[in-house]
């Protein structure tokens, strides 16, 4: 009869867990640089892959100094279309980074945390990486899903040419008219004025109202009261500059309008 030792030696060894055996390890994925990205070929897609055995090569962006296990797609659009990847759905926090082109600092577009949207216009190669970081330095199970996105959230603005001031206070008001496309859910409007008093002196003031505008509804009016901090504001000629901000639960999208405006009793 063979020793117990030996006997548990051959089994271990037919079990393949005895020395000299290999363990099992994920294969390095063929997506691991840039130049072998794998191609979204169409809209929507959703692709789910092994991340736990990528590598790291950072190529810029803004993924944060724990970044790791990165992976990269290409997608290209044969006419302008707004676009979103997202990654929300993977068991692993993931780090977005777009570039137009061969990704390096120069070709950077945009980072997200889960997600990220951008108007793709077509001639153009769009390179996704996708990292594991902001607290996951290795990979996962990643589920990277690209398809057409909402419009955003814009707000269009009408500003009026005439302006009322206060003689008594100096507060200035300037209004318009406010336009909110079908995805906006909250609006509002921020006023930075300024008017040049004699010849070295500049009053300026800001403030800012939410606005009341149906998502794809007509134009509503608006009004802003501006009181200066350094002075007071007069009759004659100030410049406005209005930013218009649209938001939903998803996304926020600013506008800019500058304008001259008489201000007038």
């Amino acid at each position: 009869m063979r020793p117990l030792s030996t006997l548990l030696m051959l089994l271990l060894v037919g079990a393949g867990l005895g020395a000299g055996a290999s363990p099992a390890y994920a294969a390095v994925p063929s997506n691991d640089e840039p130049a072998a990205a794998t191609l979204v070929s169409s809209l929507p897609s959703t692709i789910t892959q092994d991340t736990t055995a990528a590598t790291y090569t950072p190529y810029g962006g803004c993924t944060s100094a724990d970044a790791g296990a990165n992976v990269w797609f290409a997608l290209a659009v044969t006419e302008p279309t707004r676009v979103e990847v997202d990654a929300s759905s993977s068991d692993y926090n993931t780090g977005l980074n777009l570039f137009s082109g061969t990704p390096s600092g120069e070709t950077w577009l945009a980072c997200s945390e889960w997600s990220l949207r951008f108007d793709a216009i077509p001639g153009v190669t769009y390179y996704v990486e996708v990292a594991a970081c902001c607290g996951s330095s290795s990979g996962g199970q990643l589920a990277l899903t690209a398809r057409a996105a909402a419009l955003p959230p814009t707000v269009d603005v009408t500003v009026d040419s005439v302006g009322a001031f206060d003689p008594t206070t100096g507060a200035a008001t300037v209004s318009g008219t406010a336009t909110c496309a079908s995805s906006v859910e909250n609006a509002s409007i921020e006023v930075f004025l300024t008017q040049r008093i004699g010849r070295v002196s500049t009053v300026s003031g800001q403030n800012g109202t939410f606005v009341p505008c149906e998502p794809g509804g007509g134009a509503v009016p608006w009004s802003v009261v501006i009181t200066p901090g350094n002075g007071l504001y007069r009759g004659g000629q100030a410049s406005a500059s209005v930013q218009a901000v649209g938001c939903n639960n998803v996304e926020c999208s600013s506008q800019y309008t500058g304008v001259s405006i008489r201000l007038r009793r």
